[in-house]
């Protein structure tokens, strides 16, 4: 109510409560599981932290349709295509361990789109027939934020191997920009002429947030270790857009998404033990993300609004990091 209140933008409120649940489930969870005379400071207890830098190729793509209902033409009325995205990325992360057996986890991670086209594509026909509109521009500049909080525990704790079971809720970000745009397929006083479109500079923020569950083979032989995580995500999806240059949408918020959605990450990294307080590390990530059918709320200059149907929204990155950590 607080942040209500305050006429905070949602997309602000979402990450606000994110947050809050995150740190409230994860404290509740990792005190819960300390016995009541047990000493955080002690010996059992080994703290990690950790800096990594990578890079990552990624995609993205949402589409309308013309109603709500599945039998309106055109199925797929307007379609935005983010293709090629290249993501310099940063993580930080910490990780707080006891006795061999609990793990928690939270990390952070940001990235900046260096490169990257947006294909804006406009159909009066199903099934991407009719296409009477299409745009390109260029989607450098935007930015990716993550937000991840886990659980662990080993299941199987032998000698060199390591099972650990995770539950944890995850953040994520996009935040993209529209610039540089150009008109390549047009129709006479429907659309914009052919050429480069001036002024263009439209926002769509995306947000991704819900529970995960894991699991973390490791092998460890010497200073080297191998692990393979994999994660399954529910997660709730809201976005928010700006269309600056449609005089007739309302401004600054032109229209924004619900769904429901789901994901997975798939992560394979080897560990090389440089000293007792020095690791080196490097990762391999794939991770998949999409939403059911939801709702696309159309917000107009004159104060009125319209639903129509949001198709399937897909998030695909895949990307190599290489980091160090410290052992405290």
């Amino acid at each position: 109510m607080l942040l209500l209140a305050l006429n905070m933008p949602k997309y602000l409120q979402q990450w606000f409560q994110s947050l809050g649940i995150v740190l409230l489930l994860s404290s509740s969870l990792m005190m819960l599981s300390i016995p009541a005379n047990s000493d955080i400071l002690d010996s059992s207890w080994k703290f990690t932290t950790g800096i990594e830098t990578g890079a990552e190729n990624a995609s993205f793509k949402w589409s309308i349709a013309s109603a709500l209902d599945q039998n309106t033409t055109p199925n797929i009325l307007s379609e935005l295509s983010y293709d090629s995205l290249i993501i310099r990325k940063q993580r930080f992360f910490l990780t707080l361990q006891r006795d061999q057996q609990w793990r928690y986890h939270v990390s952070s991670e940001f990235g900046l789109i260096d490169d990257g086209v947006i294909r804006d594509s406009d159909y009066d026909g199903n099934h991407r027939t009719g296409e009477y509109s299409r745009s390109l521009s260029d989607a450098k500049g935007s930015k990716i934020y993550e937000l991840d909080a886990i659980i662990g525990y080993n299941i199987i704790n032998q000698l060199n191997f390591n099972v650990e079971a995770q539950f944890g809720f995850s953040w994520k970000h996009q935040s993209f920009r529209k610039r540089e745009g150009e008109q390549v397929i047009s129709s006479p006083g429907r659309t914009l002429s052919p050429g480069s479109i001036e002024g263009l500079d439209s926002r769509y923020a995306a947000h991704w947030f819900g529970p995960s569950i894991g699991v973390q083979p490791r092998f460890t032989y010497g200073k080297h270790e191998f692990s393979f995580t994999q994660h399954f995500y529910l997660s709730q999806y809201y976005a928010e857009a700006d269309w600056n240059l449609r005089s007739d949408f309302a401004h600054p918020k032109s229209f924004e998404h619900n769904a429901n959605g789901y994901g997975s990450s798939t992560k394979i990294a080897y560990l090389w033990s440089y000293n007792e307080h020095l690791d080196l590390n490097l990762n391999v990530q794939w991770e998949n993300w999409r939403t059911k059918d939801g709702t696309d709320t159309l917000f107009f200059a004159n104060g009125s609004s319209v639903d129509t149907r949001l198709n399937e929204t897909r998030w695909k990155t895949q990307g190599i990091s290489v980091g160090l950590d410290w052992k405290l």
